[in-house]
């Protein structure tokens, strides 16, 4: 049988879901999770958002509480919970306080998740009749959530190929080791500046910048535009939102439109 290890999000009512199984890996999670088996182990993985609770399975199975001679979850071994002759006390991490709720199956819940939370959790046990039972060890990842996602562009007039060159840099609130891609046209590129060159008959170029991480996802586009004026005269009616270069005597306008999209 699988259980579930499930974060929820309390903000937006977000959940993810992550599957862990016996080493035998009969059974696995979703995409979005991995589950490694290793002899007297279970190993899985849960990411979540600041703000947001997990519930952490004991993941003792059909064994009950009075078969356990001790029961312990350990934080970065740092023993947080204890369960000995099925009694229950918790040693509270400084960092846990009015946070932690231990289930009658000795699953662990922690709340208002921070990103000082991320870590290794693990369950292990002791039976009343002899023998250590599987540590459950759990790698919880806690990131922030993306809430906004921006594009600078800076344009430069090349008077050899009569081009600009143009370079756009994206960048966003929450998260800051989130991944940044840039999309433009059929060409995909990591990371959060992008350069590429754009001539004035190719009219108006839309890229688009997409910031994720393990909990959220956000994009916002930038069409750019690079427009050659030898009249003087069209240069008075620039738009507000136009950027003015001059190189000698000749004066070029690139346009940089923005339309955010908002999730």
């Amino acid at each position: 049988m699988v259980k579930r290890i499930q974060c929820r999000h309390q903000s937006h009512n977000g959940r993810f879901t992550f599957a862990f199984a016996h080493s035998d890996g009969a059974q696995m999670g979703p995409p979005a999770s991995f589950i490694l088996g290793s002899g007297a182990q279970w190993v899985s993985v849960c990411v979540c958002s600041v703000g947001g609770s997990v519930e952490l399975p004991s993941a003792l199975g059909t064994v009950t509480l009075n078969d356990f001679f001790l029961l312990q979850w350990n934080f970065n071994n740092s023993e947080i919970a204890r369960l000995r002759n099925n009694k229950t006390d918790v040693e509270i991490h400084t960092r846990f306080r009015r946070r932690l709720q231990l289930s009658p199956d000795f699953s662990l819940t922690v709340r208002e998740l921070t990103l000082q939370d991320s870590g290794v959790y693990r369950r292990t046990g002791l039976k009343a009749a002899g023998g250590q039972i599987p540590t459950h060890t759990i790698h919880l990842s806690v990131y922030e959530k993306i809430t906004a996602v921006q594009i600078k562009s800076d344009l430069t007039w090349m008077p050899v190929n009569e081009t600009c060159e143009v370079h756009v840099m994206c960048s966003s609130s929450g998260d800051q080791s989130a991944s940044y891609t840039w999309r433009k046209g059929d060409q995909t590129v990591r990371g959060r500046e992008l350069h590429f060159s754009l001539s004035p008959a190719e009219g108006g170029v839309t890229v688009t910048c997409t910031v994720h991480n393990g909990v959220s996802e956000k994009s916002t586009n930038d069409t750019v535009m690079c427009t050659f004026a030898g009249d003087p005269t069209h240069f008075n009616n620039t738009p507000a939102n136009t950027h003015q270069l001059q190189n000698s005597s000749n004066r070029l306008i690139c346009s940089s439109l923005k339309v955010h999209i908002q999730y």
